[in-house]
């Protein structure tokens, strides 16, 4: 899956980097999103071929993280979110089976 990405131009997005993009949306303009959209595009293109998912979440997540100071927050939020999701998923398991 990663390696057609890097070969193919397509860009991948967990629902946690989407989250993120979508909460740094609200207080930021479509100019300066569009900008980091580019910059993950262009990370991408640079990316050896490979089927490691690790090295292209690591780019993935940096470039995203570098890109503005207040990502950062917004990706601590966002992994707490994501956190607190999987552990309710799991009581509901437990309690409905």
């Amino acid at each position: 899956m990663y390696q057609p990405a890097t070969t193919k131009n397509v860009c991948i997005f967990t629902y946690s980097h989407l989250a993120m993009l979508i909460s740094f949306s609200m207080f930021e303009d479509n100019k300066k999103i569009e900008e980091l959209l580019h910059q993950i595009f262009k990370k991408i293109l640079v990316l050896n071929p490979s089927k490691d998912a690790f090295s292209y979440w690591i780019a993935i997540t940096t470039t995203i993280l570098e890109f503005d100071q207040k990502m950062e927050k917004l990706w601590k939020q966002e992994k707490q979110a994501a956190l607190e999701s999987m552990k309710a998923a799991k009581i509901m398991k437990m309690t409905h089976e």
